[in-house]
């Protein structure tokens, strides 16, 4: 894979998701003070668990490019990266 193409699939990730990404990171916020304040102790692990699989889906399924992406990357981050985050 090419640099060049690694880093326009970066940009355009970045470029048509940062309003999605606001909201996910008040999101994990919450979830982290609910976390530290011990009254849901699982939360901050369940956020960040969500914002990776989305991360993860978004990047390699949405906005990418080379087969390598959508047919490797994607199948292995959610069996490996994806899954084991809960």
């Amino acid at each position: 894979m090419d640099a060049q193409v690694f880093w326009s699939v970066i940009g355009n990730y970045n470029e048509k998701t940062w309003i999605i990404q606001i909201p996910l990171f008040i999101f994990v916020l919450f979830a982290i003070i609910l976390s530290y304040m011990g009254k849901v102790k699982w939360a901050a692990k369940s956020a960040l668990g969500i914002v990776n699989l989305f991360i993860g889906i978004a990047f390699f399924a949405w906005y990418g490019t080379e087969p390598v992406q959508t047919y490797f990357a994607l199948p292995l981050y959610l069996v490996c990266g994806g899954l084991f985050t809960f």
